[in-house]
């Protein structure tokens, strides 16, 4: 089951107009050992991109 942190992540993204602007990343590849274990941890459950994971599988 979700987190909180992921339910109301999702209600406010499905009851806001507010919309983030697409910026690119600059590097196409993470090849830095400390920026792939940010980006693992932003995924999990509790990280800040998890919601947006949760939202695309819906």
């Amino acid at each position: 089951m979700p987190s909180l942190f992921v339910i109301k992540t999702l209600c406010r993204e499905l009851i806001t107009r507010e919309r983030s602007p697409r910026v690119n990343e600059a590097d196409l590849v993470i090849d830095d050992p400390e920026k792939v274990a940010a980006y693992t941890e932003a995924g999990r459950e509790a990280g800040v991109i998890a919601p947006v994971y949760l939202y695309h599988c819906a």
